[in-house]
């Protein structure tokens, strides 16, 4: 599962944890891992990590032919150190996903070791920098992402319904999950460890926003946390958002045979899109199940903000529980915890953004959709109103 075959100490020397990998140390790497020569390398918009589009033709090393497309992830140097445990399990956990229901996710790929991450030293001649880093091969999904296409009200119920069956898939994994349970208590990026979003809050220039941002995570922590010990929790994607869906066109009329993120037969409608694949998983945790829902109906209500996005959020909703059915509390908690997922995402990035030097414009990509905007016409629109709307458009389309 797990090979390294170097000293990993990254505290000696000028460690950075930004991978800086040149598409020529790409092309090397890929050659001396995995044994195949990439004919074209394209570099993917990351946050932390560093992600390059691999096509490989001919053959690859191993008496493999037209092997292809790829992503070769180069993941980060505080989390290549800090969690590799981490992502042992997420290797294990891509691997029982594969099958025929109309998704597709990442497949991990062995390297010429026989394992699915390795340890790697690098080095930047330009100014001496050093890097640790973990090295995942992962088979490339197609489709396009779902910021990139109009959805239409039967597209949201798709979505609803593949983010739904993911979902089920994760609660039913059965194999090791001790390091992802431990995450959800230390990563930032967790609901479940919200609070320490607010030890960032100061850093929000706006006085209306900080105020904003400070009200949520309070009736957060007042009103869902304390729920936490109460409510169903499983393995999560915790970053199921429009970046990480992807969609193709739909060839017609949808029926049963498209897989889970169809729409139930007795409806004869066309949609535009239908989800494909959903991708990186790299912030897997083991949390209460509606935090995820949260996360992917927050950036759902973000991308139709300009045309009823309550509304856009109900759709989805609606698909989502026609494949996986909300309790009475996770209901309750769903409206707090979407704007509580808002905020963190809003106020880390702008901390991440700062830290950057501002030189990943990727990282910023929620508030400049407008997403201070979306949390305060979410946040001033009462919660039963809200609750009303999307229970009612759920029990319409079932």
């Amino acid at each position: 599962m797990y090979h390294s075959a170097i000293n990993c100490d990254s505290n000696a020397g000028n460690f950075v944890s930004k991978p800086f990998l040149s598409h020529n140390m790409a092309g090397d790497l890929l050659g001396r891992l995995y044994g195949i020569e990439a004919k074209r390398l394209r570099e993917l918009p990351s946050y932390y990590d560093q992600n390059f589009y691999v096509r490989v033709l001919g053959e690859d090393g191993r008496g493999g032919k037209d092997c292809g497309k790829f992503v070769l992830k180069v993941i980060n140097g505080d989390e290549s150190e800090q969690q590799a445990g981490c992502y042992q399990e997420i290797v294990r956990v891509l691997c029982s996903l594969q099958g025929e229901d109309g998704v597709a996710y990442p497949m991990p790929l062995k390297n010429l070791q026989g394992g699915y991450l390795s340890l790697q030293r690098f080095h930047r001649r330009s100014d001496g920098a050093q890097g640790l880093f973990l090295i995942l091969l992962l088979s490339y999904v197609p489709g396009t992402v779902l910021s990139d296409v109009e959805l239409t009200n039967q597209d949201l119920y798709g979505v609803g319904r593949a983010v739904a069956s993911l979902n089920k898939k994760l609660l039913e994994y059965k194999g090791p999950v001790d390091r992802l349970k431990e995450r959800a208590n230390t990563c930032k990026w967790c609901l479940t460890s919200v609070a320490e979003v607010k030890r960032f809050i100061d850093g929000v220039p706006d006085a209306e926003q900080r105020s904003l941002a400070g009200s949520v995570l309070d009736r957060f922590l007042r009103e869902v946390k304390p729920m936490e010990k109460t409510m169903r929790k499983g393995l999560i994607h915790t970053d199921m958002n429009r970046g990480n869906i992807l969609a193709q066109p739909s060839l017609g009329p949808i029926n049963e045979k498209l897989g889970t993120n169809d729409v139930k037969p007795t409806i004869h409608q066309s949609v535009s899109h239908i989800v494909s694949g959903i991708i990186d998983f790299n912030d897997m945790a083991l949390e209460c199940l509606v935090y995820d829902v949260a996360g992917s109906l927050m950036d759902i209500m973000l991308g139709c903000k300009d045309k009823q996005p309550l509304v856009a959020g109900g759709h989805f909703l609606a698909g989502y529980t026609s494949v996986v059915q909300l309790t009475r509390m996770e209901w309750q908690s769903l409206y707090v915890s979407t704007a509580a997922r808002l905020v963190q995402i809003l106020v880390l990035s702008l901390d991440d953004f700062r830290q950057s030097n501002q030189s990943n414009e990727y990282i910023m990509r929620f508030e400049r959709a407008g997403g201070w905007e979306m949390l305060k016409e979410l946040w001033e629109t009462p919660q039963q109103k809200v609750e009303a709307l999307w229970e009612e458009l759920s029990i319409n389309r079932h």
